[in-house]
């Protein structure tokens, strides 16, 4: 995951030092090429770190958060790049994809919770069966 960051920031820096609308174009899609694993790999490690009864809803808290932080950091960056100008928009996005790498470091790596540890809980049973 570090590896797909690493190459979104470097691309993200040659689109903005780079004053070319031809290089910019194709520079932006291959970071759209790049970032597309990074969803896969959170669901993949969330299927590791997490246990497998918490799973479905941990996906959908994921999922929910990703999709808020969608509708909300565009928002934010339009709100300052109107007030201050289209130069700001290159350095809000490098610091939010420079962000990721931060905020993925604090997942766990392997599978923290053991099966053992954690149980899924009892039910009752159905007094109708």
């Amino acid at each position: 995951m570090y590896l797909y960051v690493a190459l979104a920031l470097g691309l993200e820096l040659v689109v903005w030092f780079v004053p070319s609308l031809i290089a910019d174009a194709v520079t932006v899609s291959l970071i759209g090429f790049v970032l597309g694993p990074i969803y896969p790999i959170i669901m993949n490690q969330t299927g590791r770190v997490v246990p497998r009864w918490l799973l479905c809803g941990s996906i959908g808290w994921i999922a929910g958060f990703g999709h808020s932080g969608s509708a909300i950091l565009p928002f934010i960056t339009g709100a300052i790049a109107s007030k201050t100008g289209i130069q700001t928009l290159q350095p809000l996005l490098v610091a939010m994809t420079a962000t990721l790498p931060v905020l993925w470091f604090f997942i766990p790596s392997g599978k923290v919770p053991s099966v053992d540890a954690i149980q899924e809980p009892k039910i009752a049973d159905d007094p109708v069966h």
